[in-house]
């Protein structure tokens, strides 16, 4: 068996398209290995977190990672697919799909070669329809052949992109909020004693 360590950086993307109505872009890169049929191979999807700031035009230099049987990725025809996604401002909601990019595990083998130095690519994005909305930039490295999987580079930023979205405080934290709050609901609470009491004296 013949392996090698492949590593990618997704760098950033231009003049992306707003698939919200009502929210800026909020996007984050999902990167998997796939046959045609959309099979994952190695791992599952790993995500990077959510650009906040970049709206249609996201930097992120996320790295990632796979150990690849090169003659499994040649025969079964396998590619590299980044898929960009935005985050929901609505917590119930799923993030949004933006567009992807895919190509050939083959192709980048035989562009690498037997190069040391890592290679940057730009590919168009392109949405359900197919067609381009924008473009992705990443680059990558192949490392030497093996006859076994190499180590994997530790992942510290995997896992839950929605993780990295800053939640909104609670506005009764504030301790003058919080006195406020509390002195309204003294005052209510004493006037309705009040009319209770003197609903019964009455009575």
């Amino acid at each position: 068996m013949a392996w090698r360590n492949l590593e990618i950086v997704i760098e950033h993307a231009k003049e992306l398209e707003s698939v919200h109505l009502f929210q800026s872009l909020k996007p984050y890169p999902v990167v998997c290995i796939c046959d045609d049929e959309g099979n994952s191979y190695y791992e599952s999807e790993k995500k990077k977190p959510v650009d906040l700031t970049g709206r249609s035009n996201p930097e992120w230099g996320a790295l990632f990672d796979f150990d690849i049987n090169i003659v499994e990725a040649q025969r079964r025809r396998l590619y590299l697919i980044v898929r960009l996604e935005s985050h929901r401002n609505v917590a119930c909601l799923s993030s949004k799909f933006i567009g992807e990019v895919r190509v050939g595990l083959e192709e980048l083998l035989n562009d690498f070669g037997d190069a040391d130095d890592k290679k940057l690519v730009t590919r168009s994005v392109l949405n359900k329809k197919r067609q381009a909305q924008g473009r992705l930039t990443f680059s990558y490295k192949f490392g030497r052949t093996l006859d076994r999987p190499p180590t994997a580079l530790p992942q510290p930023d995997n896992g839950n992109p929605v993780a990295q979205i800053p939640q909104r405080r609670n506005s009764n934290g504030h301790p003058i909020v919080r006195g406020v709050v509390g002195g309204v609901t003294s005052g209510l609470v004493t006037a309705l004693a009040e009319i209770i009491s003197n609903e019964a004296l009455d009575g």
